[in-house]
């Protein structure tokens, strides 16, 4: 094989695309949320189909083909990702697609590109991709891969096969975090795994960026700036170096356990909650002592959803951190 891109929850899909690639839509559409793999999916597969000779229905890793996609250098593979430092595709790349594909493969059967994420397309950039997605000349084939399919234009969806690829189950994607952190214990693998929502891969990212140690930070802002005891400028900072998306993602569990604690107490049951993410909200999280509108909390909610929608645009992300910490001590004091 040519990389080790092999995902257990990946298995009944990769068996599916395999099948006949003769019978192969010209665009395919992945979906699903952050940390499952779509990407390695997808460039899995498009090292099969460039494959010269496949083994057992993966890319053989020693023919030329295989040797050019390990080196990045391969003629016929065509990775569409924002530029750097920007976080749109522009309508050149997508021109630049729509212009390679029309021209005869060089080495391979065909050729592949791959577009991530797709929702990053500005709707120039989508609409300048529409002709080429309804059918691709020459037998190429595009492959797009997209977080957020609700933000795709409906007109680049309805002109793929859409591949839907959803969370493994608990059991399949701790056993596999394991053997990938063999050094983490048990307890902090299922840990990482409910912060990153049940997203292996995220919960990999976040062993390698020391998130228990993150997380400790992040617990002691939240409690600090709703006791009024945290400087919001100091916080924020921190948390965009941290990265602002996986400290708001962490924010938004966190509020979902408040309000699991907060509907408890309502109903007047046991507050010993089992699966909560930061487990320090059963007992010592130091909060202000007031009753929770659960009402406020849900709105809170949806503003941090709002927020992390935000930045995928051109906009100061310390501010925006600023204005959700701010909102949440209102919401403590209220």
């Amino acid at each position: 094989m040519l990389i080790n891109n092999t995902l257990p929850w990946h298995d009944a899909i990769w068996l599916k695309l395999t099948d006949d690639v003769s019978k192969l839509p010209h665009a395919i559409l992945f979906s699903g949320q952050t940390g499952i793999g779509k990407v390695r999916l997808a460039k899995r597969f498009a090292n099969f189909l460039l494959c010269d000779s496949p083994i057992e229905k993966e890319a053989c890793g020693i023919c030329k083909s295989c040797k050019l996609l390990e080196a990045g250098t391969h003629p016929d593979y065509i990775l569409i990702t924002p530029e750097e430092k920007k976080k749109i595709i522009s309508v050149d790349q997508t021109r630049e697609v729509s212009r390679q594909l029309q021209l005869k493969s060089h080495i391979a059967k065909r050729k592949v590109a791959v577009i991530y994420p797709a929702e990053s397309m500005n709707t120039n950039a989508a609409n300048s991709l529409l002709k080429i997605l309804e059918e691709p000349p020459l037998n190429n084939i595009i492959i797009l891969v997209t977080n957020k399919i609700s933000h795709l234009a409906m007109t680049v969806k309805s002109r793929c096969i859409k591949i839907v690829i959803h969370l493994p189950d608990n059991e399949i994607a701790t056993s596999w975090l394991q053997t990938q952190q063999s050094s983490t214990s048990s307890d902090d693998t299922i840990s990482l795994l409910k912060c990153a929502g049940g997203a292996p891969l995220l919960a990999e990212t976040l062993f390698a960026k020391d998130f228990p140690g993150t997380r400790l930070q992040l617990l002691s802002d939240v409690s600090g700036i709703a006791r009024q005891q945290s400087d919001f400028s100091a916080c924020a900072k921190r948390w965009k170096e941290a990265g602002a998306d996986l400290c708001l993602m962490w924010f938004q569990g966190f509020l979902a356990d408040l309000i699991k604690i907060t509907m408890v107490k309502t109903a007047k049951t046991s507050s010993n909650l089992p699966g909560l993410t930061n487990i320090e909200l059963s007992s010592d999280l130091k909060l202000p002592k007031k009753a929770l509108n659960l009402r406020q909390l849900f709105e809170f909610s949806d503003v941090l959803s709002e927020s992390r929608k935000l930045l995928s645009a051109p906009m100061d992300e310390l501010l925006l951190i600023e204005d959700v910490l701010i909102r949440w001590q209102d919401l403590m004091k209220a």
